[in-house]
């Protein structure tokens, strides 16, 4: 069973990041949010931040507010095979995920995050510098039942992933794909040249 509630009035900026179901059928929903909205009951309210709220039929399991990261930028989440969510998005300067802050060297950076499954505290959180603060868009994240993450998204300028620095010469946008080990270690990354598609 879901249940949608009406938000609150006067409407806030609320952007839906994306819904995924554990393994055990609860419901994980991200959004940003400006403002205030309730939803079965309870409220969430923020000035520009983002939140992560798992669900079971008899309402909220879990919230957990990321602070000061770039609005409207969450993507959706992916639950692991031990029920453990994976979240990934943009922010500016810095974010913190419970007591795991990530900072950035430039203006936006990229985030990854692993919350436990029975509260939603961060097991580790990485950073990426997006050193010529690109217009970046929102990252798309994937993961294996084992807890192997992917992340992609795509970058005009340049972006630096795991300490190597990709640089896209061209105008279109180039894709990168970086891959993360199940205890939040980095261990690869490729850029993938822009094609007619991405320009």
């Amino acid at each position: 069973e879901i249940v949608v509630a009406p938000l609150s009035q006067p409407a806030p900026a609320f952007n839906l990041g994306g819904l995924a179901f554990d393994p055990m059928g609860h419901l994980i929903v991200t959004f940003d949010l400006d403002g205030a909205v309730t939803v079965r009951g309870d409220t969430y309210a923020a000035d520009a931040a983002s939140f992560v709220v798992a669900f079971e039929r008899h309402g909220r399991i879990w919230s957990q507010e990321l602070t000061s990261p770039a609005q409207g930028r969450i993507a959706a989440p992916v639950a692991l095979g031990n029920d453990d969510v994976v979240i990934a998005g943009l922010f500016h300067d810095s974010v913190s995920i419970g007591d795991h802050p990530a900072v950035t060297s430039a203006d936006t950076g990229l985030y990854v995050a692993r919350l436990r499954a029975r509260d939603g505290a961060a097991q580790w959180v990485d950073a990426f510098d997006d050193p010529e603060a690109n217009d970046l868009l929102k990252p798309v994240v994937a993961a294996s039942p084992a807890g192997r993450v992917v992340l992609t998204g795509t970058f005009d300028r340049s972006i630096t992933l795991g300490g190597r620095t990709f640089t896209n010469a061209d105008a279109g946008r180039d894709v990168f794909v970086a891959e993360i080990a199940s205890d939040g270690a980095f261990r690869a990354a490729q850029q993938i040249p822009a094609t007619s598609a991405f320009q």
